[in-house]
């Protein structure tokens, strides 16, 4: 199959030439500044949306592993009284 593919290939170079050398990229238009420093905003604003996203699952986090830490705290005590 895979040499099937190979000839099939090679033919079609053969007869449409292989352009992949020969080809010319187009020039890149010149960037706008304004719409730059929209995606500059677009990615701060993202950013800090993250960041605060993050932070706040940190802070969940944290407070189900000291609510966890302080169940057990009270049943050891418990368990060490009586």
């Amino acid at each position: 199959m895979s040499n099937q593919f190979e000839r099939l290939e090679q033919e079609t170079r053969r007869l449409l030439g292989d352009q992949r050398s020969t080809t010319k990229k187009a020039p890149r238009p010149k960037r706008s500044i304004g719409r730059t420093l929209l995606a500059v905003v677009v990615i701060v604003i993202a950013g800090w949306l993250l960041l605060h996203f993050l932070a706040g699952l940190v802070v969940w986090l944290a407070t189900v592993l000291i609510v966890v830490a302080a169940i057990a705290a009270i049943v050891w005590a418990v368990r060490v009284i009586f």
